[in-house]
This record gives C-alpha cells, structure tokens and sequence, in this order.
C-alpha cells in the first residue's frame, strides 16, 4: 500500500469527484475544467483571449444558473432523478469548501449514528498495488497533460465508516448489535433531497455552546451555504440538485442536527440510553433502529419520524421493514445464495492452489460453453424463485463480482505464463480452457445486465469489456475476432438500440446503454453498430441532451460510415446552444455542450464558427473579429477539453481513477 499525499491548498480538486462515476457516462469527467482552471489561476504561462473570454464570462459569477437534469434507472420499475450542476456554481462551491472546510467537518460530528460522514480535509491518497491492469499503477492518468493528478485523485473531504450502505450489514459493528439487540427496523426518508428546504440549513447549525461565542461567523456560513444552493438549482428553496457531493453534505449537515435532538429528546423526555435501550445508525437517509422491545422501537422511531417532519422530511411509510433476530433481510439472503452459487462457478473453473508469493489460478475444462452459462444462470432463476425476489436484486451483485473475478484472473500469472516447457497440444489446450472461461464469464455478465441495466453494473460491464479486450489482443490475438464479434451480437441483438431513450418514459436517459456502447468504441471499423440503429436513438426520441449527444459521437468519432447520423447530431447541438443562446452562463446543458463541442475534433471547423459566433455576438461586447482571429480562436479551443478528452482517453484508467472517489 503506497500513500500519495495531494495538496489541501489546492480548493479545484473538489471538481474531480463531485459525481460519482455511475451517475455520469463513462467518458464524462471535470478533469478537462479541473486543468483549465488550475492553469488560469496558477500558471505562470498567458492563457489565451478566447479562454480568459469564457473564464470571465461563463465560469464567473455569483448569479443563479440552472442544473442540466436527467434521470437514470434505478430499479427495473423506477428512475432515479439527477442534476449536473453548472460549471460556474460547482466553482463557487470550491471556493466554499476553501474558506468553510473546518465548518463542515463541525457540523458533520455532532451524530453518533451517522455512518457516513466526512471528519477532515483529506490529504492522502491510497493506492493499492496490482498486475497488468491494476488501476493503480500507473497513477498519473492520460486525461492529464503532466503530472498534476498526483496529487488531486482523492475526494476533498475523508469519510468515515462506509462508503455504500450494503457494507454496514457485513461490519463488526452489525454483527455486535445483533448480539445486543433482538429487533431491527429499517426506515426510509421519502424524496429526501427533493423535500429538503434550502433555509433549514441555519437551524441545523444552532443549539451549541459553540454557535453562541460564533454566531455571526456561523450565521454567514448558513447563509452562504443556503445562498449557494439555492443559486445552483435556479433559485429554487425547495429542493436541492441531486447526485453532487455536495447535496450530500448539505444534506449530512441537516441529518446530523437530527440525529443530535432525536438522541437527546429520547435520553431527556423518555430516558431511553442511546447504545443500551437502543440504537440506530444512518446511512444518508437512511435508518436502521434496533432495540429489545417493541415499545420502544416505536418510541425511537416516532421521535425520529417527528424530528424529521420539523424539517420538512417525511418517513416513507411503504418501506418500513421489521426483523427479528436473526436479522436476514430478503435482499441479503438472495445476495447469501446468489454467492453461494458463485463460489460453485468459480470452483468449476479455477484450481486454486496456495502460494506463499501468490494466489494462483489454474483453468479447468468447461466441456460445453453454453451448458455451463445456463446451468449458472438456472441456478440464479431458482435462488430468485425460492426468495420471491427478482434479477433485480441480483444482478448488479453478480455483475460487479463477475468482473472482479475474470480481471483477478487474466491478472493472474497462470494465464499469461511463458508455455516454451509445453508441447503444443497442452498450450493448445491451456489457452482453450481460458478463452472459454473468460467468454463464458463475459456472457453470463451481458445476460445479468441486460435483463435488469443499472448505471454501476454498467461501469463494471464497460471496465471489463475493454480490460478483456486489450488483453486478448495482447496474449490471445487468435480469440479476439470471436470475442469481439460475440459482444457485438448479443449488444444489436438485445439492446434497446431502437431508442436509448425509453420514448414512453419522459426525460429517461438511459445512461446504462450508453457505457456499453461507449466500451465497444475501441473495437475498430469491423465492429461498428449498423448506421440505422445508433440513427434509431435520435427518430424515436424528442429531445435529445447533452450526454447523449458527446456519447454518440464519442462512438462514431470520423467514421464515413456515420455521416447521416453526424448531421443530425450537429442540428440537434446547434438547436440546443442556439436556443440557450443567451443563457450559456445559466444554462448548465447548453454550457457543456457549447465548451464540449468547441473541442471536439469529430466536428468541422465551419460548424464549430457558427457555434463560437453565437458565443461571441451574445458575450463580447465587440463580437466582429478578424477572419485570422475567428480561425485563432478555435485552434485555442480544440487545443484543450473541458469535459470529454475525445481523443487518447484511456477509459480504463478513468474508470478506475473513479473508483478511487469513496466520499459516498
């Protein structure tokens, strides 16, 4: 384990983990406005006019400005509501962090129930060794142009406890409160983030002997907070973006104060001890109370469901589950089976031997490819059958420890061993025996993602596509042709390329579809999704946004091939910035997709002049520049990326950079 320590001075590495990687399209990060804005406020160099232009004019400010919303599967039935923050107010925000930090690690220790929470400014980072396709390896990632992402890959603030909720019910401290209490009870906060009251901030942050010798320090640090948010969701105080780090912490700091009277109100009023008559840990908005009676388990709850209602917060009455010892949930006992069978499957593929210097992997023989697929996923259907649960309860499971396994494996030194001692039958039939493993793994994972697509699964899928792909083409050249082409029957065989967008679901983003296509974009011209699928996605779909727009044509760069489908995504570009013409410096959709296009060099330069015209008669002051200015300025803009670096990008290593961001 190798410590980076990164700079605390430095407030724009905020920028670099706001969104979380599955809420985003796997191309999509802030590491091109991250370097452009260190570069504009530390480099020693001149930045160029047109840059200084945009920096000035829609990067700057304090006024409100409008979150380009979306939405993503959440579950087979329902969706998940996002905002993508405007880069302008995300800025402010850094600016925020910078002079409040100390404020917020205060504000966000006031709860002995909350599980996730951020404690300190964090000033290291932890990279994990690894084989040929560790993540951390080679740490100072493509998307940069030096070495400045050393030092910036971590999250601003260092968390506590646990980074996703489902790792709590595996801790200690779970399995210490099923031996000390024999009651659970799991409540939820309904529309939690949509519900929350920007002006409620100031009442979460009083009540303490603290406030009392700081009050107009903390007064401003409300104030300011609730300002800021409200200007990032188009001065809205009802409600508050959804899917930036920062929500989150807006919301922790109100949650924090609740848990604060909840505790306080049951030791005061009802003499309830926190940690002897009960207890109860947070995950966001999330509850897990625990008690021996069920007087008081209601007691704690009310008081929790009364707390929150004085904050405008509700208990969502459809998703109050009770358990008694011992504690299995339906979830957790299909996840228990479903792993079960996975240890079965990887016994009937590896032979797993111990080493001193390393675990080692040894492939058996599958005798029949697609007998071994159907048996596993069989025995999945029956897992799901005898809980009454769903492949939704599963799949992202199987997905995401599916590809942890098949990349542990074409890590491992087996696979990748010099066969000179071998005769050319056992080589043969070595490399036989893990094309079919690795094929076979791949396939069960496309089967579990497309029978229920959600954002993580589809990072998980991406990541491992492209790691299997590059490796095959490095060690096992005579199986690519097949692997390739086995993607690239069950993506235009099964997926919904007849429209990205769910056309009965308004405003459905189907995020998920996109990373797949988006990992198929390194397979080369033999494997191009036909012209009148991808075309699909735009006719059967009213409004098309920003992200499917950059991912589209991510995937069809400067393919001839795809010169129909390029005019219509110029006209689909050209009507959104044109429309928000006046607005890119509110517009958070139009704003990325002006500052995207003007980069990117899958598009004209005639086209990428009109767009810069609209900027320019809208922005400057005296928008008629020289011929040789005009061509000046977009030599300057194609020289840099914002939010898509289109050419060179390594989406492994972005991927995976990601995952190094483990704020929630």
């Amino acid at each position: 384990m190798n410590i980076q320590h990164v700079d605390k001075k430095d407030k724009f590495r905020a920028l670099l983990t706001d969104m979380l990687n599955g809420d985003v399209p796997v191309i999509f990060s802030n590491d091109g406005l991250y370097i452009n804005l260190y570069n504009q406020n530390n480099s020693k160099k001149t930045t160029s006019e047109i840059i200084k232009s945009i920096y000035n004019k829609l990067l700057c400010g304090l006024s409100q400005s409008s979150p380009y919303k979306y939405n993503i599967s959440k579950d087979i039935l329902t969706l998940r509501n996002l905002s993508l923050m405007h880069p302008r107010a995300q800025l402010n925000f850094c600016d925020f962090y910078s002079e409040y930090s100390n404020l917020i690690t205060y504000f966000c220790t006031k709860s002995q129930a909350s599980i996730r929470a951020p404690y300190k400014v964090s000033n290291s980072l932890f990279l994990k060794g690894g084989g040929a396709y560790s993540p951390y390896k080679d740490i100072d990632i493509d998307t940069v142009k030096d070495e400045l992402f050393k030092r910036h890959t971590s999250s601003f603030f260092a968390y506590k406890s646990h980074n996703r909720f489902y790792k709590f019910f595996k801790s200690d401290r779970y399995f210490y409160l099923e031996k000390k209490f024999s009651s659970m009870r799991m409540l939820d906060v309904a529309n939690c983030f949509d519900s929350i009251y920007t002006h409620v901030i100031a009442w979460a942050t009083k009540h303490k002997e603290f406030n009392k010798k700081n009050t107009g320090f903390l007064n401003q640090f409300a104030t300011t907070f609730d300002q800021l948010m409200q200007r990032s969701n188009n001065n809205e105080t009802n409600g508050i973006p959804i899917g930036s780090e920062v929500s989150r912490i807006f919301a922790e700091i109100i949650f924090q104060q609740i848990d604060f009277n909840v505790i306080q109100i049951l030791s005061e009023k009802h003499s309830h001890r926190f940690g002897c008559d009960y207890h109860f840990v947070r995950y966001v908005d999330d509850y897990v109370v625990f008690s021996n009676t069920t007087d008081v388990m209601d007691v704690v709850s009310y008081i929790i469901s009364d707390e929150l209602s004085k904050y405008n917060l509700y208990i969502n009455d459809s998703k109050i589950d009770n358990y008694d010892r011992p504690f299995v949930t339906k979830k957790s006992n299909v996840i228990a089976e479903a792993d079960d069978c996975l240890t079965t499957l990887y016994k009937s593929c590896f032979k797993r031997q111990d080493d001193k210097n390393s675990f080692k992997f040894q492939p058996k023989k599958i005798n029949s490819r697609s007998g071994f697929i159907k048996k596993f996923i069989t025995n999945i259907k029956v897992v799901c059958k005898n809980q009454n649960a769903s492949y939704g309860d599963v799949s992202s499971f199987l997905v995401s420890c599916l590809s942890r396994q098949l990349i542990s494996f074409v890590n491992s030194k087996e696979i990748t061993d010099d066969f000179s001692q071998s005769d050319d039958e056992q080589v043969s039939l070595i490399r036989s025996q893990c094309k079919n493993i690795i094929f076979s793994f791949i396939e069960i994972m496309l089967f579990f993602y497309f029978v229920c697509p959600q954002s993580q699964s589809s990072n998980k899928l991406a990541k491992t596509v492209i790691i299997i792909d590059r490796f095959l083409s490095e060690n096992y050249s005579e199986y690519i042709d097949d692997f390739r082409g086995m993607v690239m029957h069950e993506i235009t065989t099964h997926f919904p390329l007849n429209g990205l967008k769910n056309k009965n679901r308004d405003g459905l983003s189907t995020l998920e579809n996109l990373n797949i296509i988006l990992a198929v974009s390194e397979f080369g011209e033999n494997y191009l999704i036909p012209q009148e699928k991808l075309s699909k996605f735009y006719d059967n779909c009213k409004n098309i946004t920003y992200f499917e727009v950059v991912s589209v044509l991510y995937y069809i760069k400067d393919h001839t091939f795809y010169y129909d489908l390029k005019e219509k995504i110029k006209k689909s570009i050209f009507k959104i910035i044109s429309k928000n013409q006046k607005l890119l410096h509110s517009c958070s959709e139009a704003n990325h997709l002006f500052l995207d296009s003007m980069s990117c060099p899958y598009l004209s330069r005639e086209f990428k002049k009109e767009l810069l015209m609209l900027y320019l008669k809208q922005y400057e002051q005296k928008p008629h520049f020289s011929y040789k200015k005009i061509e000046g300025f977009i030599d300057d803009l194609q020289s840099i990326y914002w939010f898509v670096k289109w050419k060179d990008l390594d989406l492994v290593k972005l991927l995976e950079r990601k995952e190094l961001n483990l704020s929630y």
